[in-house]
This record gives C-alpha cells, structure tokens and sequence, in this order.
C-alpha cells in the first residue's frame, strides 16, 4: 500500500504492480482469494487486524489500491470509525465511482489515496481527513505513487524520475518480470533502501502483487516476502460495459 506502479500495454491491457510497507510485527495477511460481493466477485489479501485490503480486483473490471495519506504526512489520531482497507472494500458496493464519492461517509476515517482503474479512466481519489479530492489521470501513460507518509516529496519526486527513466529500458515481451525486478530490487544506488523498503523504524515491504489485466480477464499474482510465499488467482471479467 505504499509504493504503486501503473503501465499500460494496449487500449485494454495494462500492469498494475503493488508494494506493501507495513510494520514487521503486523501479523501476516490472509492470500489473495476469491469472494462474492454485490453481484460480482472480488479477489483481495486481507489485513486480519483491519479485516480490509490495499488491493482489490473485481470481475467487473475494476482494481483498485489504496495508499496511507492523502496529500501530505499526518499524525495518526486513533481511533477511527473503519480501517482504510474496509473503505476500499466498500468502493465496489457502488455503481460508479461519482455515486462511492456522494455517498459514502468519510468522517472520522484516517486520510488516504484510492488508485482506481475502471474502463474508461484512472481515478486518483485523496482523503485529506477534511476533504475529497478527485482527479482523473491519463490511462495511457505510466504512472507511479508513493506514499506520503513514508516518503517525503523530494523522495516521491525523484522516485517518479528513476521510474519513467527505468522504464526507456523496458523489454515489452518481459515488462511484467521487469517490473517485479523493480519493485523488489532497483534503486539501491539512488535511494537508501531501493524501491523496496528494508527494515526503517520497524517497517519493510512484506508483500508485492502484479495485476495484469485485459478485455478478457486479470491476473492477480501474489508474492508474500515475509512468509516466502506465492498465490495466483484468476478472474474472468463479466461481458458487460463498465461505468466509469
């Protein structure tokens, strides 16, 4: 929930790939699986602590992530009416995402960034604990986010140079591999710890995932670092139109 990258393949494909930087003691997630919700199926890990997720992918199409904090740091006030990863879950309750942004209650919940890809757009939803914040970004361009309360924005920005300079490199017929490579391994020559965070104050990157999606279905890879552990899931998109 702490480091997202975005790369698209093609008009209807693209790769989605997710670091989670969490406390070390914080018990270990539940695996990727499958579960019906509100006439589609999701496929998410679980938090058992918060009993949400960081990342969620529904047969209807659209994936979602979430990322601590919305524009700047802020200092944790617990306690909180919903843990942030059930506010993601609940995302897929509505039709849309204008109806999720009119009616679902935000206060009283900790600020936080929601990434979420339907058909028609990206839209980069921030919490600020006072207010909503609603962008859409260009979906056929590559992106990156990075959490602002692990990252200063001197380290966001120039995390966002390294990726768009990694990617000049990229093999397309190995890019989801690459990227892996990435988020797991680069950066230690320009940043401390590398992309992926090696123990800081008590927390490290315990898991990554990669989403690959297209018209027909998504991929959802699963690599637990803490456990050295491995799940794939599969789901097949419903034949229908998705609203934006």
């Amino acid at each position: 929930m702490c480091t997202l990258t975005y790369l698209p393949l093609s008009e209807n494909s693209y790769i989605l790939t997710s670091n989670r930087d969490e406390k070390i003691a914080r018990e270990s997630a539940i695996f990727p699986f499958k579960t019906d919700y509100v006439s589609q199926v999701l496929v998410y890990p679980k938090d058992p602590l918060g009993e949400g997720s960081w990342l969620v992918a529904s047969s209807n199409g659209m994936v979602a992530c979430l990322l601590n904090g919305g524009i700047e740091a802020h200092v944790s006030k617990p306690p909180y009416v919903m843990s942030r990863g059930k506010v993601l879950i609940h995302l897929f309750k509505f039709e849309t995402i204008s109806e999720f942004l009119a009616e679902f209650n935000f206060k009283g919940i900790e600020p936080f960034t929601i990434v979420a890809i339907k058909e028609l757009a990206i839209h980069e939803i921030k919490w600020t604990g006072s207010a909503i914040l609603h962008s859409i970004k260009d979906k056929s361009k590559a992106h990156i986010w990075s959490s602002v309360t692990l990252y200063s924005e001197e380290i966001r920005l120039a995390r966002e140079s390294f990726f768009y300079q990694y990617l000049n490199g990229l093999d397309e017929q190995n890019a989801s591999n690459q990227l892996l490579g990435f988020h797991q391994f680069n950066g230690s020559e320009i940043f401390p710890n590398g992309i992926k965070l090696n123990p800081k104050n008590g927390t490290q990157t315990i898991s990554i995932s990669q989403i690959i999606t297209n018209n027909k279905g998504i991929n959802f890879d699963y690599f637990d670092l803490h456990q050295s552990g491995f799940q794939r899931e599969f789901l097949e998109i419903q034949n229908h139109a998705v609203p934006s």
